[in-house]
Order: structure tokens, then sequence, then C-alpha cells
């Protein structure tokens, strides 16, 4: 069991795409780009999943905003791996790499960021969920504005060098950087080098360490909890078609009234 791990921002670029459920603009498809080592992330919603799209999206989303990244990686779809994006890979002297076939753990930084976008989503009200291209703005600003779990760092900051202003910081009359243009140009950038050479360091550090704890994690044995009976408890929400950014579990709970055995419940009836 092996970890993709980058030691700098814009090294390894992932990109995968979800497909959610069909937005009022007919638009269901995702193409999500996150920098491997700082988990800053981009979903941009798209038409189809061409080669041409993804490529168009590439060169336009990440590569004329945030610069050409040294490695691009992904699964084995046919718009990934197509003439095409070798010959922008090839143009911009990107090295592309794939996953193995079948096996999307190989892709594990996307997937994750996938399944933490799709519960963001579900934050939504039931109306708002077919206008989720226009939230999603905001919710990728969220999520890269949140400390991550893996390095102890905003994505923002670890890659593009500052924290975002939030309203907040209005509201408080608080700036991280007051003071900073009274120092000469000169110090004020080496200041800035050492702070991010340091924050690189530590965020490297705690990315080994997540990837060791997510290997002894996944060679542990997993251990089922017996309910005892009369708990109230709440029953997933099994909707027909798609249900990625839908809500993960029914409005009503229900009180368990007999257990079969470990693996299989009954439920007696649902409770207000």
């Amino acid at each position: 069991m092996s970890h993709i791990l980058a030691s700098r921002p814009n090294e390894i670029v992932a990109m995968d795409y979800t497909i959610l459920e069909k937005a009022s603009d007919g638009r269901e498809n995702l193409l999500v780009m996150t920098d491997v080592f700082s988990k800053f992330s981009v979903a941009v919603p798209t038409k189809d999943q061409t080669a041409a799209v993804t490529a168009k999206v590439l060169v336009r989303e990440w590569f004329m905003k945030y610069g050409v990244p040294e490695r691009l990686h992904s699964d084995q779809g046919r718009n990934f791996e197509s003439q095409l994006i070798a010959e922008l890979c090839k143009m911009y002297s990107v090295k592309k790499t794939r996953t193995t076939p079948y096996h999307p753990q190989g892709n594990g930084q996307c997937e994750r960021f996938n399944r933490t976008l799709h519960e963001l989503m579900r934050t939504l009200s039931p109306s708002e969920k077919r206008k989720w291209p226009e939230h999603l703005p905001e919710l990728l600003f969220i999520y890269n504005a949140t400390v991550h779990s893996s390095t102890g760092f905003t994505p923002f900051f670890l890659f593009l060098g500052r924290n975002p202003r939030l309203p907040i910081d209005s509201m408080l009359d608080f700036d991280e950087e007051s003071g900073s243009l009274t120092i000469p140009l000169s110090e004020y950038v080496e200041g800035h080098l050492n702070k991010m050479r340091m924050a690189y360091e530590k965020a490297g550090e705690s990315l080994r360490s997540a990837a060791r704890g997510r290997e002894d994690c996944n060679y542990n044995n997993s251990k089922t909890h017996e309910l005892p009976i009369g708990s109230t408890v709440y029953l997933q929400n099994r909707v027909i078609g798609r249900n990625k950014i839908q809500d993960a579990w029914e409005s009503r709970n229900t009180k368990l009234s007999k257990l079969l055995i470990p693996t299989t419940t009954y439920i007696k009836s649902h409770q207000r």
C-alpha cells in the first residue's frame, strides 16, 4: 500500500469527474482538480466529459490561473487518456500519470474531495439542490478556507501563500498583514518566503503522518457495534436514481424493536 505524496504546491494535480443529479440548467458533470500537496481544489460544471471540454477547462481554470503543474494524475478514462490530452501535456511539458484499472483508490485525493463536496451539497435545501452549480463557488471557498486535517493548514494558505480575507475579519477589524508595508519590500519578501518554507515542512510532516495513520487503519480489522433494543435511529434515505447530494438520512427517526443477528435489524415504527 503506497500513497501519492507531493512536497510543494502545483507539483501534482489530480483530476476526476463526478456525476451529480441533473441541475435545473441540465448540467450534471463536474470536473474536479485538486493540488495533492495543499489540497486546494477547483470544481467546474461541464456539459459533458469529452476530451475537448476537459482540455479547455484544464487550461482556462487551472493552467492560466494558477500555473502549469509538473504532473497530472487521473484514472484511465478515455477523456483523460485521449490523444488531445497527451498533446496538451506535451505542449506544456507536463508529466501524465494514471491509476490502475478499476482501482479508484489510486486517485484517492480526488475521491476523498468528491465525498466531502457531496456532503457539503447535502446541506442545501431540497429546492436548492437542483441549483447546485450556483452554490458551487461558495462551497469551494468554504472548503479551501478551512484547515485541512492532513496538513494542519488551510488549502488556500498553502497554495496561495496567504489566508483569505473573510467577512468576519472586517467585523473584528483584523488584519493579518498589518504593518507589513512599513518594512522594506525585500525584507518582507524574505520573511514571507521563510514563513512559507516552514509551513511546507510542517505540512509535509503532517501529510506523511496522516498517510501512515491511514495505512494502519487499513490493516486493522473493522468491528461492528450492536445497538440495544429501544434505540432511536435514523434510516438511510434510499432515493431512486442518483443520490450523491440528497439527504443521507430520512427526516423521521425510528425505534429499534428486535435484533435478529448483529447485521439485521427490525424497525418497529416511525417516531416524530
